[in-house]
């Protein structure tokens, strides 16, 4: 218990600065961000961020963004609940799946599995992740107007070697300088936020 107190616990270092840092979680079916706002002798806090998603009926603003990508015939790029309703009536907008039309493709990640019929932007799994990723950080930024110290990209604990490496690849995709260790396990995630969960009751980080 020592070493994971020692592992959630913040610098006691006379750190006087404000540290912020954007989480990540990158999902088959839809995902999220959340940040988390370090004031040197508060608790951490955690903010769910609503991000805005373009959609037929105008702009969407939920937590909760589908990992849905299209490119409509125009070439425009809809990221998250607008694609996932066009999902639904794929013909209304000549969208094919793995040509313009990408869902479920963290399912083929680590898979030596290329979409042929895609221009060349989303013809991996890879590129289409480092898509969303983009839009998720590029979102949170714009709905906070801030910069973050660090971020993390949470995935399976079951993710073998070769799916965490194009996990990181979709984040060199996206722009975002990470490494093996800024890959967060999901479990771990959970864990952290129960072990806060106990020491601040009715507060996790997560």
């Amino acid at each position: 218990m020592n070493s994971i107190e020692k592992f959630v616990s913040l610098p006691q270092d006379g750190t006087s600065s404000v540290i912020r840092v954007l989480g990540i979680d990158l999902g088959t079916t839809n995902s999220t961000v959340a940040e988390v706002i370090w004031e040197p002798g508060k608790a951490p806090v955690c903010n769910v961020l609503e991000l805005t998603q373009p959609t037929e009926a105008g702009e969407y603003t939920s937590p909760l963004i589908p990992s849905v990508l299209a490119q409509l015939p125009d070439h425009t790029v809809w990221i998250g609940e607008g694609a996932k309703r066009l999902r639904a009536f794929p013909q209304k907008t000549n969208l094919i799946p793995q040509k313009n039309l990408f869902y479920d493709t963290k399912n083929d990640i680590g898979l030596r599995k290329t979409y042929f019929q895609a221009p060349e932007q989303f013809n991996h799994p890879a590129k289409i992740a480092g898509q969303i990723l983009s839009f998720l950080n590029d979102g949170a930024q714009k709905a906070t107007n801030k910069s973050y110290d660090h971020i993390s990209v949470t995935v399976p604990a079951s993710f073998l070697l070769n799916q965490r490496h194009d996990t990181l690849l979709a984040c060199q995709y996206a722009e975002l300088d990470l490494q093996d260790d800024d890959l967060l396990d999901e479990p771990a995630a959970a864990l952290i936020d129960y072990i806060n969960l106990q020491g601040s009751p009715g507060k996790g980080i997560f």
